[in-house]
C-alpha cells in the first residue's frame, strides 16, 4: 500500500516543509521550484548528552503513583507524575543550517507543481513544469551511504 503525503505548493514555513533523515542526518525539505530550502540536521549538534539527563523521582514517588493509578486516583497519579517525574533539564538538537538551491527564472513560469512524501520509501519528491520542460527533485537520506541527495533533473 502507498502511504504519501502530497502538496500543491512548495512549503512557506518549517511545519509544512517534509522531513527526511537516516537517524544521524535529516533534513526538512520545502519543495521551491525557484528556491529549494534544505533545513538540515546532524546528530553530533546534540545540545547535550545522555548523562545530563537525571530523573528527578525516587522508587518510594513511583511506588505511591502506581498505588493511585490502581485505585484510580488519576488526578493525583497525573500531578504527582509531573511534579516528580519529568525533566526539565532535557536536551535538543539545533539546526546545522540551510542550504538553498536558486533557479534563476520567474515564479510565474511554474505550471503542475506538486510534491510528495513517500512514506514507503522515505524520499520527497517534487515534480512541476518549468518554462514547459518538466523537473523532477528527488530527496532523500541514505542510510547505507550516510548522505543526503538532493537528485534534479
Amino acid at each position: 500500500m502507498q502511504k504519501k503525503l502530497w502538496y500543491k505548493n512548495a512549503a512557506e514555513i518549517w511545519e509544512e516543509a517534509l522531513p527526511i533523515g537516516n537517524g544521524r542526518i535529516g533534513a526538512m525539505v520545502y519543495g521551491g521550484a525557484i528556491c529549494e530550502r534544505l533545513q538540515i540536521n546532524e546528530d553530533t549538534l546534540w545540545s547535550g548528552s545522555p548523562d545530563l539527563e537525571t530523573s528527578q523521582y525516587e522508587i518510594p514517588q513511583l511506588d505511591q503513583i502506581r498505588k493511585w493509578v490502581e485505585e484510580k486516583e488519576f488526578v493525583k497519579a497525573a500531578e504527582a507524575t509531573a511534579a516528580t517525574m519529568r525533566n526539565y533539564r532535557t536536551q535538543g538538537y539545533v539546526s546545522y543550517g540551510n542550504l538553498y538551491v536558486d533557479t534563476l527564472c520567474a515564479q510565474k513560469d511554474v505550471k503542475e507543481y506538486r510534491r510528495e512524501l513517500d512514506m514507503n520509501d522515505g524520499v520527497v519528491r517534487a515534480e512541476y513544469l518549468l518554462n514547459g520542460a518538466k523537473v523532477v527533485k528527488t530527496t532523500f537520506v541514505s542510510l547505507a551511504d550516510d548522505l543526503l541527495v538532493l537528485n534534479i533533473k
